[in-house]
């Protein structure tokens, strides 16, 4: 089978280190106006933390934790790694990079590389979209009809979108 446009074929995620969400469940009960002594819904807000980190990271393109990440691409000259930024690149002699925190690998045919990704720190703007959606899931959980997204998510969260085809 010949290979005519560069794809993105899948993606999968070794998150085998401990997960450090972008924010805390303090920073989340401060944002929310939820009095730090009350935890009877600290399950809750952990919970809407992951979807909303998770959430972020599907929307952006970008990986908000520390992750390794092994994609596989067909090529037929350069693709944009998906969920960075990158770190470090396993066996990085054997692919052409271009660029840093994002690089595209140039090449042709079926490649498959891993990585290890993530932001370190988090950017401020992410960690507010992040915020911003949590506080969204939490007030508006229960109704299905997902228009209520916090407006000020996406302006925060777009501007740090990547264009990969996920």
């Amino acid at each position: 089978m010949e290979i005519t446009n560069n794809r993105l074929v899948d993606y999968t995620f070794d998150d085998t280190e401990p997960v450090v969400e972008p924010v805390t469940l303090n920073e989340v009960k401060e944002y929310l106006r939820i009095d730090p002594g009350v935890s009877y819904e600290d399950n809750l807000l952990t919970d809407l933390i992951t979807a909303a980190r998770e959430e972020t990271e599907k929307y952006t393109g970008c990986s908000l934790i520390a992750r390794n990440v092994t994609a596989i691409l067909e090529l037929v000259n350069r693709h944009e790694l998906p969920y960075g930024p990158v770190k470090s690149v396993v066996n990085e002699d054997q692919y052409k990079l271009i660029g840093k925190d994002f690089p595209r690998v140039e090449g042709c045919g079926r490649i498959e590389i891993t990585y290890s990704a993530g932001f370190d720190p988090v950017p401020k703007g992410l960690k507010e979209a992040v915020l911003a959606k949590i506080a969204s899931m939490y007030e508006n959980r229960g109704d299905e009809d997902r228009k209520h997204d916090a407006e000020q998510y996406y302006e925060r969260a777009f501007k740090y979108r990547r264009i990969v085809c996920l």
